[in-house]
């Protein structure tokens, strides 16, 4: 496989991000990728979930459904990867 793997660039590296209690919901999550010329599509997924599909230049916004651990990851129209972790905490 010729390119280079897409590189999420948000959310960030080992990154936390709060829940309010009283609201029971963050503000969504923007998750974005750099992406070889190649790629024509970008699919996200969320433990495994598909979340949607974005071309390289878009961002794709989500939501925490509760607090917790969360695995990333993006795969290219190719079948090229990357995949990192993300904590959502909750905050009064």
């Amino acid at each position: 496989m010729e390119g280079a793997a897409p590189r999420i660039t948000s959310p960030l590296r080992s990154s936390t991000y709060a829940m309010r209690l009283k609201e029971g919901s963050t503000a969504p999550i923007a998750f974005n990728a750099t992406a070889d010329a190649s790629a024509h599509a970008l699919y996200w997924f969320v433990d495994d979930a598909y979340i949607g599909r974005v071309s390289p230049r878009e961002t794709l916004f989500w939501q925490a459904p509760m607090a917790g651990e969360f695995a990333v990851r993006v795969v290219d129209d190719q079948g090229r990867s990357d995949m990192r972790r993300m904590q959502v905490t909750m905050v009064e």
